[in-house]
């Protein structure tokens, strides 16, 4: 079967972390405000809770669910 990141839970969860970073990048760019890469890195990791982890994990489970029916 071929890579499917829908089905894979570290993908939403990456999917989070990089929209964090993103908009704190673009925050520093439009209010012209030094931009403190590692920072903002360490800082967008934050988000991946347990509870993050295990709602992105039910949720592709309920989409594997639904593709094998």
């Amino acid at each position: 079967m071929a890579y499917q990141p829908d089905f894979n839970p570290i993908e939403a969860c990456f999917a989070r972390v990089k929209a964090k970073y993103k908009q704190a990048r673009l925050n520093a760019l439009v209010n012209d405000e030094q931009f403190a890469m590692d920072a903002t890195i360490n800082s967008a990791f934050q988000v991946i809770t347990l509870e993050l982890v295990a709602a992105c994990a039910n949720r592709r489970l309920g989409l594997l669910k639904k593709a094998a029916e």
